[in-house]
């Protein structure tokens, strides 16, 4: 009986390189190996090959494309860093001398199989070099349609009654009990995501002041807290409309691109049912396709 937690089991598989591969095929094959002397000097090639390997990821901002991995100034710049991490390796290794000497033998192959086995995706990083600055510029505002006309008590009060976030407080006459005309406005204008109040403090407060004066023009104390009371949202919006026309944002400046022609390609992690078996998708294809 096959239960069915295990047919469902799943299991974590990593995909590697095709170089990768090739050296996990041949530590195998040294693993077999008999003499002592020649497996020791079979190991050292393959350790020496494997730091080369790892070392050419980091030559991406010395080289303008991956081919200049075969010129001799750039393998004397790769063998020395190579040569540096041999011997600053935390754990010192027994044959430190014996890989030293053959990196350079072995640079021009491992470089070549590399070649063979990468694509060459370039990795471009733009990064700013100031920060972006916007608000709104000065300017005055034009008040000519601002003639609001006070409403009746009582649809006042229905109104504010109505507003679960307002400041206004009812008292039981029915009047209320306010913030000043210009702080009711600048809390209608800082909901606009795009107003800062640390920011524009003084250009809010003069174009509330100035749309406060209107109202003063025309109307009374009394008739003016009701207008604004009751018009706030439509106060705030006719403000924020003209200070839309006076926004600015300021283009930034980008420091010179870091342009790298390939990057490592880093193992991934995948998951499959335990009783799945993998198929090479490539070798299979083309096998297919010849006996078709």
């Amino acid at each position: 009986m096959i239960h069915r937690k295990s047919v469902n089991k799943k299991e974590v598989i990593t995909s590697t390189s095709n170089v990768e591969q090739k050296f996990d095929e041949e530590q195998r094959k040294i693993g077999l190996i008999v003499e002592p002397e020649q497996r020791q000097k079979a190991q050292i090639n393959l350790e020496v090959r494997k730091t080369i390997l790892s070392t050419l990821p980091g030559l991406n901002n010395t080289v303008t494309n991956v081919n200049e991995l075969t010129r001799s100034e750039i393998k004397q710049i790769a063998v020395e860093r190579i040569k540096q991490k041999i011997y600053s390796t935390p754990q010192k290794n027994l044959f430190t001398a014996e890989m030293i000497k053959e990196v350079e033998d072995a640079y021009e192959a491992v470089v070549h199989d590399f070649l063979q086995n990468i694509i060459e995706i370039p990795r471009i990083t733009i990064q700013q070099s100031n920060e972006v600055r916007s608000g709104f510029k000065d300017f005055d505002l034009d008040t000519r349609s601002l003639n609001y006309q006070p409403v009746s008590e009582e649809i006042l009060v229905k109104k504010l009654r109505e507003q679960e976030n307002s400041v206004d407080i009812i008292s039981g006459k029915g009047r209320g009990i306010h913030d000043g005309p210009e702080n009711i406005i600048v809390n209608e204008l800082m909901n606009y995501p795009e107003i800062d109040y640390d920011e524009q403090t003084e250009l809010l407060f003069r174009l509330t002041g100035q749309a406060i004066e209107k109202f003063r023009a025309y109307l009374d104390d009394d008739k003016l807290m009701n207008v604004v009371q009751f018009h706030k949202k439509e106060i705030g919006s006719y403000i924020y409309s003209q200070m839309k026309q006076h926004f600015y944002c300021e283009a930034p400046s980008y420091e010179k691109p870091m342009v790298k022609p390939f990057t490592r390609i880093e193992e991934h992690n995948f998951s499959k049912y335990t009783k799945d078996s993998i198929h090479h998708f490539t070798r299979d294809n083309h096998s297919n396709q010849c006996h078709s």
